[in-house]
């Protein structure tokens, strides 16, 4: 699953959005990225999506 991560995140490099919540759109927090660099939400809305499971 991680290698899937990876290859979405270089893809949303190229588009130019990686950093930006697939939710909400605002960006993701820089430490974030740097211990989740395939992270796809920020903090809030990964919470509710797993709280929404």
């Amino acid at each position: 699953m991680l290698s899937l991560d990876v290859d979405e995140a270089i893809r949303r490099m190229e588009l130019k959005t990686y950093g930006l919540c697939e939710e909400c759109e605002l960006m993701i927090p820089v430490g974030r990225l740097e211990v989740l660099p395939h992270a796809r939400y920020c903090v809030k809305c990964q919470s509710a999506r797993e709280g929404a499971v």
